[in-house]
């Protein structure tokens, strides 16, 4: 007689990110405003998350979808949860603004960059905006998104 076996899994979330982030460089103080828009389907969500960029510290995070959000040190990196109302489906916004200190002694910096780590694609942009009288020289770009395993 033949058998057959049935295994059922979760449907996993689709979660596609959008994002406009603006960087404004001072001598005495960096803001990173990221604006975020979130398309979930498949399956609903109850979290965010991403970790803080190195200098920088929450200033504030709102969202048509956002409870409230949380910190906390994994190691080396502060990850930030944003907690969402509930199952979260659909289009979601989110407004972030970061802050740290400015570049007026650093000789070398790393662009700090918001990415949400259950994305499955992300895309967007980078505006980068030096105060007045500040200049700064581009001396590589690389980007590599973490496998999922490593976060």
């Amino acid at each position: 007689a033949a058998g057959l076996t049935l295994t059922a899994s979760a449907v996993q979330p689709d979660i596609r990110i959008t994002s406009s982030q603006r960087l404004s460089l001072g001598e005495d103080r960096s803001v990173l405003l990221v604006n975020l828009a979130a398309r979930i389907t498949r399956a609903g969500v109850f979290k965010l998350s991403f970790v803080l960029p190195e200098g920088l510290e929450v200033e504030s995070i709102t969202g048509n979808a956002l409870s409230h959000w949380t910190d906390i040190e994994d190691g080396d990196d502060t990850v930030v949860t944003l907690h969402l109302k509930g199952k979260t489906e659909g289009n979601a916004q989110f407004q972030i603004n970061l802050a740290g200190a400015g570049l007026e002694k650093t000789e070398s910096w790393q662009v700090p960059r918001v990415a949400i780590r259950e994305a499955t694609k992300e895309n967007g942009q980078l505006l980068l905006r030096v105060s007045t009288g500040g200049s700064f020289y581009l001396l590589a770009i690389s980007h590599k998104r973490p496998s999922a395993g490593s976060i």
